[in-house]
Formats: structure tokens, C-alpha cells, sequence
């Protein structure tokens, strides 16, 4: 059997994820986002 694409997806920068989340949408899928509020992580929910 292949192996499976990479499921995990790390990003240095909330900007980073924020552009990630743009050009590549997610469709039918969990998604865990683990962070901070000191970061900003919140603004990449309302991306989702």
C-alpha cells in the first residue's frame, strides 16, 4: 500500500496558517487548532 498524505500541518506564524487557510479551503474534515489568544489563534476559526 502508499502512504498516506501528511495529515498535520504545522505553521510558525498565525499569518502563515491565515494564508494557508485561504488559498488551500478545507472541505470535509476535523480540523484541531492548537494555540494560544496570545497569538491570535482565534481569527483562523472565523477562516475556517
Amino acid at each position: 500500500a502508499g502512504e498516506r498524505p501528511a495529515r498535520v500541518r504545522c505553521y510558525p506564524t498565525r499569518h502563515e496558517l491565515l494564508a494557508a487557510l485561504r488559498s488551500e479551503p478545507i472541505d470535509n474534515a476535523f480540523v484541531l487548532v492548537k494555540g494560544s489568544h496570545g497569538i491570535g489563534l482565534e481569527h483562523a476559526i472565523e477562516e475556517l
